[in-house]
């Protein structure tokens, strides 16, 4: 009885100890545009805090975060403007000081990104049919935790009739608004999201679920021929058998189709940001001539 009681008191104090999320709003209703806008709401204390953003981005590798496509950063307490100055060497950090009385920041800015940058990790993640949000470019998180313990539960807004597939676990998604389940920044930035106003979605099967989600800049472009299909199946299958377990929960292929951006490939840890021509799943030599990832 004795245990119980004290294993209960355990699991309270743990369950309180649990950081509260940062909430997270991104409008991505002009991103076709270059502008992505984002609005977040982060638990303070009184007293002095530095805001970071990401710096070391996956799959690049040097210090590539898109830092010079922030623009507007607003900061505000109560709808009082809240002052703040960035850090003279370290252009990742801002530096604010909360006031006393104040549990929150609302921070607001805008990604304005330029298609065909030299920079590819500012360019354009978007045209008028589909876009791809990566949160890296889009987060300010607090500086001195690892990223595992900071939370943060996210929300998108899309243009109207778009469909979208993430590794993110969908909680609602209501007049364009997308919630995600909380995860932590490190899952986060590790889980973009494919959206698109021409879109499908093929199960290729396995255990854990395995699917391709496809966005297209035309409907046209979505169809898949049968043997393209039968072959993405036998890649589950196969991968199976080779590597004898998986390391996902479930497996999003996101598959970009368009001839406004360079091909590309990124991968994650439950998810796949691919990049080939519009034509491409009727062309099957273009399409395995991309088959490799390329970062």
């Amino acid at each position: 009885m004795l245990f119980r009681s004290a294993l209960a008191l355990a699991l309270a104090a743990s369950a309180s100890a649990a950081p509260t999320p940062i909430a997270i709003e991104v409008d991505a209703t002009q991103a076709a545009r270059g502008v992505q806008t984002a609005r977040l709401v982060i638990p303070v204390t009184p007293g002095p805090l530095t805001l970071r953003y990401p710096q070391w981005i996956q799959g690049n590798h040097r210090p590539s975060g898109p830092i010079t496509s922030l623009s507007g950063l607003v900061i505000s307490a109560g709808g009082m403007p809240v002052p703040w100055q960035r850090d003279a060497v370290d252009m990742f950090s801002f530096h604010v000081e909360v006031p006393a009385g104040v549990s929150r920041l609302d921070v607001s800015f805008d990604l304005l990104a330029s298609l065909g940058a030299q920079a590819p990790s500012s360019d354009r993640k978007a045209t008028n049919a589909l876009l791809v949000l990566q949160w890296n470019r889009v987060v300010l998180y607090p500086a001195g935790t690892a990223s595992d313990g900071i939370l943060f539960a996210p929300k998108l807004r899309l243009p109207a009739g778009w469909q979208h597939a993430s590794s993110l676990r969908t909680q609602s998604s209501t007049e364009g608004v997308v919630a995600f389940a909380p995860v932590s920044l490190t899952e986060l930035i590790d889980a973009p999201v494919l959206a698109g106003r021409h879109f499908r979605t093929l199960d290729l099967g396995g255990t854990p679920a395995v699917r391709l989600n496809i966005a297209a800049d035309s409907e046209a472009a979505l169809a898949v021929l049968p043997h393209a299909e039968q072959g993405y199946r036998r890649l589950v299958t196969e991968a199976r058998a080779l590597f004898g377990a998986v390391h996902y929960r479930q497996y999003d292929f996101l598959l970009s189709l368009t001839d406004q951006a360079d091909s590309s490939g990124l991968e994650h840890h439950e998810s796949s940001d691919n990049w080939v021509g519009e034509r491409s799943e009727e062309h099957t030599s273009e399409l395995q001539s991309h088959s490799d990832l390329v970062c």
